[in-house]
């Protein structure tokens, strides 16, 4: 049961990424190249003008693609503590801050609403 939680949780991972990429960085991938090119395009710069200029172009993307390397390693690593940690530690720290009690019909049960309300929460955050 705990490896179809883990091939679930894969799953949207593997979408939300997905998603992110064509949505956003390959945009940003389209400016970068344009910009490169207009660098390049430039007749009057010199080629240390051109190669900073090339630089600049792929700053941005190069900062949102740490960002997301980033905040997807975050991630697995609060989804690593937070599956190898008992069941009822799990449900505590869950809702710990909302004060509300959570109790579960059966262990696996409660175990795969709670990682499920803990990663879109988590996601939220991203």
């Amino acid at each position: 049961m705990v490896e179809l939680q883990q091939l679930q949780v894969q799953e949207v991972v593997d979408s939300v990424v997905k998603s992110l990429e064509r949505e956003n960085i390959r945009k940003m991938q389209g400016l970068t190249f344009r910009c490169s090119t207009s660098c390049c395009e430039d007749s009057q710069a010199s080629m240390q003008q051109v190669h900073q200029c090339i630089e600049r172009c792929h700053a941005l993307l190069a900062q949102a693609q740490a960002l997301v390397t980033s905040e997807l390693e975050k991630f697995q690593d609060r989804l690593a503590r937070f599956s190898s940690l008992p069941t009822p530690i799990l449900f505590s720290r869950l809702h710990s801050d909302t004060g509300e009690l959570h109790q579960p019909r059966s262990s696996i049960l409660g175990w795969k609403e709670c990682l499920s309300s803990w990663v879109g929460a988590t996601w939220g955050t991203i």
